[in-house]
């Protein structure tokens, strides 16, 4: 039973080149993704600012003043 066809050394060869020039091209620009993750660390930053006033100004005081 065979499984596929032979391949020659010389195409093996030039797969594997071919196979590490797509690898080593630069990946294209992430200046988006950067400036996305700015803008959640400072939303989440003002967020966070926001749920500490509310936790230290409505605080549930009992009867006996605690």
């Amino acid at each position: 039973m065979d499984r596929g066809n032979d391949v020659s050394d010389e195409v093996v060869e030039l797969l594997k080149n071919q196979r590490i020039n797509e690898l080593a091209k630069p990946e294209g620009s992430q200046k988006a993704w950067i400036y996305a993750e700015y803008i959640i660390a400072l939303l989440g930053g003002i967020l966070g600012v926001f749920i500490g006033w509310h936790l230290i100004l409505f605080k549930k005081t009992s009867p006996n003043g605690e």
